[in-house]
């Protein structure tokens, strides 16, 4: 529909150009909070590096505040705070002048209780500023609950107010603000009245009453003449409401028409204006509108014989209170699968469509949906045949790999003996990197079948509306479509090319209707281009195919870089190989993937389905993920590098062979260090982030560590070896931070020596704390630090680290051991400020740190009973509960901490929660409800997905720092090896830190183990230890035909490789 209504300064932000509250409100309802003649009370801070200056300048009416910002290298914040106190009624809204030059960036609105623990926001993501002063009015539905240990309770008093600015583009400008305002509002209720109703004229036997009587047989009808008519409403009173649904009775509807409001009859504003009306049913958006008249004027009819119009709804408040919620409405009232099933309520799953490291990664959703590109629009498939449109609600859904574990997804939809399978992959044309959809339909029937395969254009993402951290999901404008021969632009760029010639295209504007509404009559819309200013442009291709039976035609679409002559590259492949171009693709992206994940080898029992291929999947999804050199755990909310992320993801990536990804990271992580050694918690594509998160100094030098176990490879660190030593300073002034005489005594003393706190945990974002994870990983970066100093024969920072490591170490254990009796717990506390539980962060000082043997045995235990009962309470509940799967840390840990069972039964539950199952993938949070419409981060996750890697891997071999060995089969379920096949267990050609381990464990009879040991491994400092499950103490043991004395109860330790072992019971 046409540009009366806007969104694009929005980002669901209430952005209104008057103020935002009640025609006649009371002056006490009504109050100045600022009016910036003088800045008492306003204070400023920002993150390190950030640098700004707050001053008087000129305002919208007399002085007015005034903020310079510089982000240094393109992240940070500035925040502008002033205590207010204020009691909150049932509705309220606040509004600001603004006005600002400079890139787009983000401006939150926040609201502050009286000890500002609690923090409710609304939040302008990524936008440019007025040049000249508007007035931003933000209501009371507007604003959201941040964060806060008030879980989300109604704000009920104001303590303060910030407005704070975040780097998006980052740069540098300056912000303006001035004449900062409250105002009291109505409560919101329904409207109870009911309006009058009067028309121009009506036909004797439909008067203008029956378009509102709810009655859908009925109409009215206005005379024939003249050609110009009015229809009418008269709500007695101010009503809010927003939007409206016209439903028009045959060829007689308005083809042009405009929609105008007004509080005394007289005088008539414009708000809405159709310019080609469709005929069908018009939704009318009409946000945040208030009157007490509201008229259509009417002034061109498609018959030309008067109009008829059925039914008029005038919409609740929130019909159009944002894109996202006015699709819901319409989808909610069309077909189903006419629009994304996100729009009904329900939970939209998807995975990643890309190359290894390539920058433009597509999504595609469970239901055949390909989103272009982040924040894109996506090509969505259609059947019609035999009169009906078939979409994604018609017939079964199904999803799965190629062969099981390549990343190249496909959705299967059957409907009746129909079968459309579509799948993404990417490629390389000429230079030109590229992501391709394929069609496949195949008629399954006895009889031919003459077909329509419809490929829509949408204004829409894969990902759902509630993806709202970092970027908002739903609706994603597209203002103008137009084709040229085979290219389709989308917004003036080359966004898609038919590698098959189509049957034709037609695309439409949201007046003329959705490109379903015409697929649903088998045509598509008379134009090739259409603009639209709302951005709900759509449009389709249509492949005609006469299938034989038993037939299959495929149909290929490439994705080009998003931006002008980025499609030539295809045009002048398709010329050379018209035919073949696709399927050749095809069959070099299957090679490439094969060949990548062609790493080490598990054997696995056949009652094992799913479980290798689970590992390689989400191999592949970490490097998918990858941006370039960055390690990122997601491609849409989080497609940012975390150090803490791409420490774990290195982890896995060498386990299963993957060294040179881990090197390109490293290298390019360790350009963001700062002056002082600080290694950033977190680097995007504005630069590093500035808040300090006390663990990436040490997951930094573990990583750069970890490259160097697995593959020797000492120049790489000899090359960043400055960093090694920068990051290791850095660290000792930190810790000494907490070594001053105020923290000997007192409050203080329970931190002594600690790191400061951090919010390393998102737990913690409200109140840094001394979290023991930040302690522990820098624990293992000294450690890995010393090793590495070793390596490089650097003396004199080995033994200096080493008494550093020591001396951490001790106070590290000191300060859990006090927080234990401080607190009176019974469990490893995950802070010493709180003593709080948290089974996640104590898994790493297992796993990671190594440090289970100091840390208090009892309270070790305890704190894994606790949560595995918490788990098993969860899993055996039918509650609408969710958890995070980085959970499956902890199978590791328990893994080490020899409880097989358990950890099993924690990874049984993490893969049964794997969605869609056929994608062998985990999303960041996982709801008992599959279909519920809540946030779940971002899918594949590739740190769950690295975590998941490490766990299985350690059920099948792991490194153990403690003692410098290596620990074989103590995860093997007991039921592998006592299987009916009598089939081998084990691993072939599995990267270790002592190099390629090959072994094959098999059970003979009840009593009798034999492992076979291959040669090519070095044998560890401290042995190789085995660990069958069997549950019996060892009877007797040889290796290479030699008795073994000296026998421990539940684990063999031998320092001889290759090597034949027989363990008997």
């Amino acid at each position: 529909m046409s540009g009366i209504w806007r969104f694009a300064l929005q980002s669901l932000l209430i952005l209104a150009s008057g103020f935002a509250g009640s025609a006649g409100a009371r002056s006490e309802d009504r109050r100045i909070l600022d009016d910036f003649e003088a800045l008492s009370g306003w204070t400023a801070e920002g993150s390190p590096g950030t640098r700004f200056e707050l001053k008087q300048d000129q305002g919208f009416k007399g002085k007015g505040l005034r903020l310079d910002f510089e982000f240094a290298g393109g992240a940070g914040y500035v925040i502008l705070r002033k205590r207010f106190e204020l009691p909150l009624p049932e509705n309220y809204a606040f509004s600001f002048r603004a006005k600002g030059a400079g890139p787009a960036n983000t401006l939150e609105f926040k609201l502050l209780d009286a000890g500002a623990q609690n923090v409710w926001w609304h939040r302008r993501q990524a936008t440019g500023f007025p040049a000249d002063w508007q007035r931003q009015s933000i209501r009371k539905s507007a604003i959201e609950f941040a964060w806060g240990r008030s879980g989300g309770a109604p704000l009920l008093a104001l303590g303060g107010i910030e407005f704070a600015l975040s780097a998006a583009a980052g740069g540098k400008g300056t912000l303006w603000l001035d004449d900062l305002r409250f105002e009291r509002l109505d409560a919101v209720v329904d409207y109870r009245a009911k309006p009058r109703i009067s028309a121009s004229s009506a036909t004797g036997g439909d008067p203008a009453e029956q378009a509102l009587d709810g009655q859908a047989q009925t109409v009215w009808r206005s005379a024939s003449k003249p050609a110009r008519q009015w229809f009418r409403l008269d709500f007695g009173q101010r009503r809010e409401y927003g939007g409206l649904v016209l439903d028009w009775d045959g060829d007689c509807h308005a083809r042009d028409y405009a929609v105008e409001v007004s509080d005394d009859g007289r005088r008539w504003r414009n708000v809405y204006r159709v310019a080609e009306g469709n005929g069908r049913r018009d939704y009318l958006p009409l946000p945040e509108t208030e009157s007490r008249y509201l008229r259509l004027d009417l002034r061109k009819s498609a018959c030309g014989k008067g109009y008829a119009l059925r039914e008029l709804t005038v919409k609740p408040p929130d019909f159009a209170a944002s894109p996202n919620r006015l699709f819901e409405h319409i989808a909610r009232n069309e077909p189903r699968g006419a629009y994304p099933r996100y729009f009904q309520g329900e939970q939209m799953y998807w995975t990643l469509v890309g190359a290894n490291g390539g920058h433009r990664k597509g999504l595609l959703g469970m239901d055949g949906a390909l989103e272009t590109a982040r924040g894109g629009f996506t090509v969505e498939p259609f059947l019609y045949a035999e009169g009906r449109l078939l979409g994604w609600n018609e017939g079964r859904i199904s999803q799965s790999l190629e062969q099981g574990d390549l990343p190249l997804p496909s959705v299967e939809r059957n409907a009746g003996d129909l079968n459309l399978r579509v799948t993404g992959f990417a490629g390389t044309v000429g230079n030109a990197p590229v992501l391709l959809a394929r069609y496949r339909v195949e008629n399954r029937s006895a009889g031919v079948r003459q077909l329509r395969l419809y490929l829509a254009v949408r204004p829409f993402q894969v990902n759902p509306p509630w993806q709202s951290l970092n970027m908002k999901g739903g609706v994603s404008p597209i203002h103008r479509i137009e084709a040229a021969g085979r290219v389709l632009k989308v917004d003036g760029a080359d966004a898609l090319v038919a590698v098959n010639p189509p049957d034709g295209f037609g695309a439409t504007g949201f007046d003329q209707g959705d490109i379903t509404d015409f697929m649903g009559e088998s045509r598509l819309p008379p134009r090739t281009a259409v603009s639209d200013a709302a951005g709900y442009a759509s449009g389709a291709w249509a492949f005609d195919l006469e299938l034989a039976p038993g037939a299959a035609r495929e149909v290929f679409i490439a994705v080009p870089e998003h931006k002008a002559g980025s499609s030539n590259a295809v045009e002048a492949a398709l010329k050379a190989e018209a035919e073949t171009l696709g399927a050749r693709l095809w069959q070099e992206a299957v090679g490439y993937w094969r060949k990548a994940l062609a790493g080490p080898d598990f054997l696995l029992p056949e009652s094992e389905p799913g479980l290798v291929e689970s590992l390689r999947a989400n191999l592949a999804y970490i490097l998918v993920n990858r941006d370039g050199a960055a390690l990122q755990p997601g491609s849409r909310t989080y497609a940012r590098t975390w150090i803490r992320d791409g420490a774990l993801m290195s982890s896995a990536l060498l386990m299963l062979g993957r060294g040179e990804e881990v090197k390109r990271f490293i290298e390019w992580y360790a350009r963001f260090q700062t002056a002082d050694g600080a290694i950033p918690c977190c680097v995007d594509s504005r630069g590093p982030d500035s808040v300090p998160e006390n663990d990436s100094h040490g997951e930094f030098v573990y990583t750069l560590a970890e490259y160097y176990r697995y593959t020797r490879d000492l120049a790489v660190v000899r090359t960043l070896w400055p960093h090694v030593i920068g990051t290791l300073r850095y660290i000792d002034a930190l810790r000494h931070q907490r070594m001053t005489e105020s923290y000997l005594s007192g409050e203080g003393k329970a931190f002594y020596g600690l790191m400061p706190a951090s919010i390393s945990h998102e737990g913690y974002a409200s109140q840094p704390v001394h979290a023991f994870w930040d302690d522990f990983w820098t624990l293992r970066g000294i450690r890995d630090a010393v090793m590495l100093a070793k390596a490089l024969g650097d003396q004199a920072h080995a033994e200096s680290w080493s008494s550093m490591r020591a001396e951490f170490g001790d106070h590290l254990h000191a300060a859990l051991q006090a927080t234990l009796v401080r607190k009176g717990i019974d469990y490893i506390p995950a802070s010493a400020d709180l003593g709080d539980i948290d089974p996640n962060a104590v898994a790493i000082m297992v796993s990671i740190a190594g440090e289970a043997s100091r840390l208090p045995q009892a309270a070790l235990a305890k704190t894994f009973d606790d949560y595995l009962a918490h788990f098993r309470k969860r899993r055996d509940s039918n509650g609408d509960d969710g958890y995070t799967p980085y959970e499956v840390r902890i199978a590791e840990a328990l893994v080490r901490l020899g409880r097989r069972e358990d950890a099993w039964e924690v990874l049984r539950v993490l893969l049964r929660d794997q969605r869609p199952q056929g994608w062998r993938q985990w999303a960041e949070v996982v709801w008992r409800h599959p279909e519920a419409p809540r946030f779940i981060g971002d899918m594949p996750h590739s740190w769950i997905g690295a975590e998941f890697i490490r766990s299985l891997r350690s059920c099948f071999a792991y490194e153990d720092d403690g003692d410098d060995s290596l620990v074989l089969a103590a995860g093997i379920p007991a039921e592998w090896l006592y299987n009916a096949a009598n089939a081998e267990v084990g691993v072939r050609r599995l990267p270790t830190a002592y190099g390629l381990l090959d072994y094959g464990l098999r059970a003979e009879g009840a009593d009798t183990l034999k492992l076979h040991i291959a040669g090519g491994l070095a044998v560890p400092p401290g042995g190789i230890r085995i660990r069958p499950p069997t549950g019996r103490p060892i009877k007797a043991a040889k290796v290479n035909g030699a008795d073994v004395s000296g026998l421990a109860a539940a684990e063999l330790r031998i320092e001889a490789a290759p090597a034949e072992v027989e363990i008997r019971y």
